[in-house]
């Protein structure tokens, strides 16, 4: 919080209000989320697809699925899909049984070993954002 300050009053002094303005409402907008309840979203995988809050990604649109498991900060399943926007869907696991969901999964889809956790999973992960 005292950098934010830092900022905004090295923004007033030495690059003008606006810069300052602007770096004021980005870290508003950033507080405003980061402190807000987490949103439950209720997943299905079943004969048809992975349903993630009432969207169903059929199989035959899901190119690969990798799981991250790496305990007990890491545990996210994610698949790939065809879509041009929203391709890379990533899901936490939370008490579910990675081994399971694997095994499961791996008989309608592809598993992609060679995927990791990206760049910006590990820093919403660790801003908890």
């Amino acid at each position: 919080m005292s950098v934010s300050l830092l900022l905004i009053g090295y923004g007033i002094f030495f690059a003008g209000i606006i810069p300052s303005i602007t770096f004021a409402l980005v870290l508003l907008v950033w507080f405003t989320y980061a402190h807000r309840e987490p949103k439950k979203v209720i997943y299905t995988l079943n004969n048809n697809g992975i349903v993630v809050d009432r969207v169903l990604f059929p199989y035959q649109n899901i190119l690969a699925f990798w799981i991250n498991y790496l305990p007990p900060d890491i545990k996210t399943l994610n698949f790939e899909t065809t879509a041009y926007i929203n391709r890379y869907v990533s899901i936490q696991l939370n008490d579910q049984n990675p081994l399971e969901v694997r095994e499961y999964l791996l008989q309608y889809l592809v598993e992609d070993l060679d995927q990791g956790e990206t760049l910006a999973e590990r820093i919403t992960r660790k801003t908890k954002f």
